[in-house]
């Protein structure tokens, strides 16, 4: 029974985490939105890509970077007959040099958040998801780690 109740304490700890990600010391990225399928219209990515700018310089992040730190959101879609299944990510990869040697560089992946669902709405569902809810997870452990 003890065991039983330190594994429930351990484990109720991990619900209290946002990520297993820190953004602390984040400052600056260029910012980019990829998808390389043909349902979502240039126009559409244009202005998925304003509103993902926008957003991220309130926050008081820069949007532009010489350094390899890259913030991206990726999104998915599979057609699955009238609806669509849909992948949306945010995640940063930048430069990182590890404690095992410090001359070394490498590329990481040091935040990273996904949505799915399947939805009918394809432009209103995938605008939502990033905009109403991947931006604002990440915002939210922003502001408490910066």
């Amino acid at each position: 029974m003890k065991k039983m109740i330190l594994v429930l304490v351990l484990l109720s700890s991990y619900c209290f985490a946002l990520t297993p990600f820190s953004l602390e010391g984040f400052k600056q990225a260029n910012v980019r939105v990829l998808y390389k399928g043909d349902l979502l219209k240039k126009s559409f990515l244009e202005k998925l890509q304003a509103d993902v700018l926008s957003n991220i310089k309130n926050m008081g992040i820069k949007t532009s970077s010489k350094e390899f730190s890259n913030l991206l959101i990726k999104i998915n879609i599979e057609e699955a007959g009238e609806e669509y299944a849909v992948l949306t990510s945010l995640f940063i990869v930048e430069s990182v040099n590890p404690i095992r040697d410090k001359e070394l560089q490498n590329i990481a992946i040091t935040y990273k958040k996904d949505d799915f669902f399947i939805t009918n709405e394809l432009k209103t569902d995938v605008y939502e998801s990033i905009i109403e809810f991947l931006i604002p997870l990440f915002e939210e452990q922003y502001n408490e780690e910066k």
